[in-house]
């Protein structure tokens, strides 16, 4: 049982952005490394770094083109290196990827969370060899309910995983975080992931879907969150991913008026990067500078 705790309201008159401190990162403004030119990413949608493959992140396609493919790109040049098909799945609407532990490996993990109404989400394992077109096999599908979430409300844009393999899903709509425990992929039916914690961050001014991506560090010590408007930071509580978010983060920077479609740290949590979403999508990088 989930003990409890006093939420944070999230209404942006109670909201409070932290100020810089001397401990806090700062990065530059985007720097732009290429397009995506491959004929099949048709509408790029979320990103996360490889853990087992240095230098290569993963995008997929959002609903407007739905396939079920992961598409390994090369984060220096932004060209892809692989297409790789998931199975058994399907893309009824995927909205954001992760990369994070399973096991004694590591896995991708993608939100079909969309606003078709699936709740669905899957766990694959990274290949091990990552410069041919494959099928990666045994992918595992989860569902879930979403406890004290209204029914029409269950969409979340924003999956994240944390050094101990807990799947975070922040709901579009409401706030709400939701848990995705390892010990619940031996589950045969839905799982509960309600939790009794709130995004803390401000609603910003004409916007009812944020958040619209997220990623974690692979050590757990921070947290991206892309809005529309901003992309915003909270350093790791010992590991405490749920109890991190409960603090005020600060801004870091992102490439004003467009439509981002997804955030990612680098593999070692020192640089992120953002994409925009759609087609011949343009892949950004925003270098630590402190």
């Amino acid at each position: 049982m989930w003990p409890c705790l006093l939420l944070v309201i999230t209404d942006s008159v109670l909201f409070t952005q932290s100020a810089h401190t001397r401990n806090d990162p700062h990065f530059t403004t985007e720097q732009l490394i290429h397009h995506f030119h491959a004929p099949l990413i048709t509408d790029a949608s979320g990103l996360a770094a490889s853990r087992k493959h240095r230098g290569v992140l993963y995008t997929h396609n959002d609903s407007e083109h739905p396939t079920n493919y992961v598409f390994a790109i090369n984060a220096s040049t932004a060209a892809l290196i692989s297409t790789l098909m998931v199975y058994p799945s399907s893309n009824f609407d995927w909205e954001d990827i992760a990369v994070g532990p399973c096991g004694s490996t590591s896995c991708i993990y993608i939100a079909d969370t969309g606003t078709t109404g699936t709740t669905d989400v899957y766990r694959v394992e990274e290949p091990d060899f990552i410069y041919s077109d494959q099928t990666l096999q045994n992918a595992k599908k989860i569902t879930y309910t979403w406890t004290g979430v209204p029914s029409n409300h269950l969409t979340s844009r924003t999956i994240m995983v944390d050094p101990h393999g807990n799947v975070y899903l922040v709901n579009d709509k409401v706030r709400n975080i939701g848990l995705i425990s390892p010990d619940m992929w031996t589950k045969h039916q839905p799982v509960d992931i309600a939790t009794p914690y709130l995004l803390n961050f401000p609603r910003e001014v004409n916007r009812t879907t944020d958040p619209e991506s997220g990623d974690i560090s692979s050590d757990g010590s921070q947290v991206l969150i892309l809005t529309h408007n901003h992309i915003y930071y909270w350093h790791g509580r010992h590991g405490n991913i749920l109890s991190s978010l409960q603090g005020d983060p600060i801004i870091v920077p992102r490439l004003p008026g467009h439509h981002l479609g997804g955030v990612c740290w680098d593999l070692d949590g020192r640089n992120y990067y953002t994409v925009k979403e759609g087609k011949n999508a343009p892949l950004y990088i925003h270098r630590r500078i402190n």
